[in-house]
């Protein structure tokens, strides 16, 4: 069973380097989600017990990252599960929202 990570994030400066930064996350495994601002996903091949192990991939990404970047600050969040994080939006359509799963 897969372990997967969800890393939603705020970059500090939106110009120039934000750009390469979603390039770089590309580049080391995750796709950003659609719809949602700054929210990726990666799937790790581990076990469920390994989540200190993406815990600390993560943090070491995060850390080469800002060496990289050097933005004034990168906030962020990680959720790592063995369920994939699922998309779905509502739409007004009237005077009614509808729900959509992505």
């Amino acid at each position: 069973m897969a372990l997967y990570a969800m890393l939603s994030l705020d970059y500090a400066e939106k110009e120039p380097n934000r750009d390469d930064f979603y390039e770089y996350l590309k580049s080391n495994g995750w796709v950003k989600l659609n719809d949602v601002d700054t929210v990726w996903c990666k799937s790790h091949g581990y076990l469920s017990t390994d989540a200190e192990r993406v815990e600390r991939e993560i943090r070491a990404m995060m850390r080469a990252a800002v060496a990289e970047y050097k933005p004034y600050r990168i906030d962020f969040v990680a959720q790592i599960g063995n369920n994939l994080p699922f998309e779905a939006q509502f739409v007004k359509k009237g005077i009614e929202y509808e729900y959509t799963s992505k």
